[in-house]
């Protein structure tokens, strides 16, 4: 059990989460905002609303049209212009309930770290914001995430697939409709060829696990970008 040294000077002993711990913590999933747009064959697809546009390259948001809505006619200017300005507005609306979701989990997290990570004769040495950040740290298990195996792939195997990153490939590949999350499942995998607990897998490094995983997991990645090619170059016969 990883110690951190508060401000009183004395250590406290931290439980450190299991990796997947956390996934019994409340936590309210708000995707980003959508609206549809209509492509040729009256196809009807859902295309995110981008604030950074506004926020970043300094573009002046939709405004409201001096119109009274009641007297715009479809398909005129003003129209238009109250459509967009309304999804701008629903926009800003749906990210401050993103971020206020977000204040919530990471509110419940601390919280949960709280009653199962220190001893409870200990939480009132955790006083200043330095005692929190510390204990938190050693708490938590640094995800494992898709830029991380795409530099371990690159750098410590040098993998790659027609002179391009092998997820850069990928992407590129047709596969099926199925959704899930690739990262969670490639690492339970290799726990569970391991026969590592969650526990046991928390304390490794992340740098390790991606390693590990990319050395489990390259070679399908190549057979899949291998037959890929293959199909494609037959279709293209």
């Amino acid at each position: 059990m990883p110690e951190v040294t508060l401000s009183d000077g004395e250590p406290l002993a931290v439980r450190t989460l299991g990796i997947f711990e956390l996934d019994v913590v409340e936590r309210q999933h708000i995707g980003p905002y959508t609206y549809p747009i209509e492509l040729l064959g009256d196809v009807v697809k859902q295309a995110e609303w981008d604030l950074s546009k506004y926020e970043e390259l300094g573009r002046d948001p939709p405004s409201k049209p001096k119109i009274p809505e009641n007297k715009i006619e479809e398909d005129t200017e003003e129209w238009y212009q109250l459509r967009d300005w309304q999804r701008y507005e629903t926009a800003l609306w749906h990210r401050k309930e993103q971020n206020e979701a977000a204040a919530q989990f990471a509110e419940n997290v601390c919280e949960y770290i709280l009653v199962n990570c220190v001893e409870p004769e200990h939480l009132n040495r955790i006083i200043t914001e330095g005692d929190w950040e510390k204990t938190y740290v050693a708490a938590l298990v640094p995800p494992l995430t898709m830029t991380l195996i795409t530099e371990t792939l690159k750098n410590t195997y040098s993998a790659s697939f027609d002179n391009k990153d092998i997820f850069e490939a990928m992407g590129k590949a047709k596969g099926g409709s199925g959704e899930y999350n690739h990262i969670r499942l490639w690492e339970n995998m290799w726990a569970n060829e391991m026969k590592l607990s969650d526990l046991e897998l928390a304390i490794i490094p992340v740098e390790e696990r991606a390693r590990r995983v990319c050395a489990m997991m390259l070679n399908n990645w190549l057979e899949f970008l291998e037959m890929d090619k293959s199909r494609k170059r037959r279709a293209a016969n």
